[in-house]
């Protein structure tokens, strides 16, 4: 095991992080091909970040924003994406509510391909209902973009 030493003094392993980082798995090979019908994504590390960052450990402010970040990745995945205007081009696509005043994530979607919206409906509207189910009915102003928006979502939006 290689030990550097920092200038305070720190000893950091970086044998050991290398090995636990190879090992580090978040998947069964078991449960793997079941899973693959459901979904592309490993819902159980997602679910619990998602958990944790909702509304029942934080309390939002009155104004939230919903956007797409691309989040560099070059590695293997059914889902990478190439978006040639983004600064990293190549990486998964996640789609997110966060608090205006803090930047803090609410609620997050990945963007796993063609499978990840029901066909009968708008790709937006999909995303937005889904992310705003949380904080639905709370009388909280929700800033998105042009791509989110339409006239029929407004319409469902402000009768609900």
């Amino acid at each position: 095991m290689r030990r550097i030493v920092i200038n305070n003094g720190v000893l950091c392993q970086i044998a050991r992080f290398n090995f636990l980082v190879s090992c580090l798995r978040f998947d069964s090979k078991d449960t793997r091909e079941n899973r693959r019908l459901i979904t592309k994504f490993a819902p159980k590390v997602w679910d619990i970040l998602i958990k944790n960052c909702s509304e029942t450990l934080y309390k939002p402010s009155s104004y939230l924003t919903i956007d797409e970040q691309l989040d560099g990745f070059r590695g293997r995945c059914l889902f990478k994406m190439y978006i040639p205007s983004k600064p990293n081009k190549y990486g998964v696509k996640i789609i997110m509510m966060c608090d205006n005043a803090t930047k803090y994530m609410i609620s997050a979607l990945p963007y796993c391909g063609k499978g990840t919206v029901p066909t009968n409906e708008p790709a937006a509207n999909y995303f937005v209902e889904r992310l705003i189910s949380s904080v639905k009915g709370s009388n909280r102003n929700i800033t998105m973009n042009n791509w989110f928006t339409s006239v029929p979502l407004t319409q469902k939006l402000l009768a609900d």
